[in-house]
């Protein structure tokens, strides 16, 4: 009897527990999911002040003003490095030519009765070559590498690189500043080899031309797209 007496109060006890642990966690549940609505709300109404703010303080002629001139701002800059690449290239090859164009000069020039008389070959220094000694430099080797006549500033370019037909680009003393070299071959009269003349002449003047370009675009975009930004503002003032 005393047993069944603890059953029966027992077990609305334990039905009480139950019913406050499920309330419980019921209540956490609830608190969770309505935090994490509040999140949302929160964030997609701070999505729709800075809606509101952009509209309010921004209106629509200033916005299209905007996006105009940062449409023309992709355009320019898009062309200057267009322009800069295309510039520099165009110099690259006004000096190439101008090294083969020495080169050929230089090699018809030479006397090969000299190379059957003495073994070596020797510039023609009466006014033959016509270069600027500043930034230019030539050499004769023979078909073995060995130096044989030199002119010009050929201190400057420690390593003139492979002795091959073609134009190669090489560091200068320092490591600094580069030089354009272009190497030819010396035939003789049935054709075969017996020397060859390189010539070099230094990239700094390209360098610096194509610097100043890039300053005088650095200074012109920025002062173009001002005045666009003026211009397409005043334009949208007037059609809006």
């Amino acid at each position: 009897n005393t047993s069944g007496i603890l059953i029966i109060i027992a077990t609305p006890t334990l039905s009480m527990c139950t019913l406050v642990i499920c309330a419980e966690r019921s209540t956490m549940t609830l608190r969770d999911h309505l935090f994490k609505r509040s999140e949302a709300w929160a964030f997609d109404w701070g999505k729709y002040k800075m809606i509101d703010f952009l509209q309010n303080h921004f209106p629509i002629k200033l916005r299209l003003t905007l996006w105009y001139v940062l449409l023309m701002a992709v355009t320019f800059t898009a062309f200057a490095v267009y322009l800069v690449l295309r510039f520099q290239n165009n110099l690259k090859s006004a000096m190439d030519a101008s090294l083969q164009i020495n080169v050929s000069q230089t090699i018809a020039g030479l006397d090969e009765e000299d190379y059957h008389e003495t073994g070596v070959l020797t510039f023609d220094h009466t006014g033959q070559i016509q270069a600027d000694v500043t930034d230019f430099a030539m050499r004769i080797i023979s078909h073995a590498g060995v130096v044989w006549d030199t002119y010009g500033v050929v201190q400057s370019i420690p390593v003139w690189g492979s002795v091959e037909a073609g134009f190669s680009t090489q560091r200068g003393v320092g490591g600094e500043e580069e030089w354009r070299v272009y190497s030819q071959a010396i035939p003789d009269s049935k054709g075969q080899i017996i020397g060859w003349v390189q010539a070099s002449q230094s990239l700094l003047p390209v360098t610096d031309s194509v610097q100043d370009l890039q300053d005088q675009l650095l200074l012109g975009i920025p002062l173009i797209l001002l005045l666009a930004g003026f211009g397409g503002f005043f334009l949208a003032n007037r059609a809006l």
